[in-house]
């Protein structure tokens, strides 16, 4: 071990001229490190492909879900719930979905809209007071 600056820079000059006098050579890694950033490109390149394949995977999941989330907005409501409700005296949810559109601020306010949401509360309303006459 040098026991002073000096001397380790003297030991570094020695060594920087038998490098240029051809003595050492660092061309001695020189294929390991040609291998080793060819293995790191076929690295990167597997990487983007299997990113490319997350992606695929991730956009067919969300369409999967999506379809999963329209059927099931689709899909009736159950016969005895539906009767249920209408023993109660509730309110139908067809007809609770088009009022809720009509009065939401951002629903639909055309007239075609309001004409069926008012004859669907009508026909609630005379179905609802001839249950309770009965």
């Amino acid at each position: 071990m040098d026991r002073t600056n000096a001397e380790r820079q003297a030991r570094w000059r020695a060594r920087l001229k038998a490098r240029d006098a051809g003595g050492v050579s660092n061309d001695a890694g020189a294929g390991e490190v040609a291998a080793l950033r060819d293995e790191v490109a076929a690295l990167k390149q597997e990487l983007a492909a299997a990113k490319e394949h997350i992606k695929e995977m991730a956009l067919e999941l969300i369409l999967q879900a999506q379809a999963i989330r329209d059927e099931n907005q689709r899909r009736p409501t159950k016969p005895h719930y539906d009767d249920a409700i209408a023993k109660a005296g509730g309110m139908p949810r067809e007809t609770r979905l088009a009022i809720d559109k009509i009065l939401h601020p951002d629903g639909d306010k055309s007239e075609a809209a309001r004409d069926e949401a008012c004859k669907a509360w009508n026909a609630w309303k005379n179905s609802n007071d001839k249950a309770r006459r009965r």
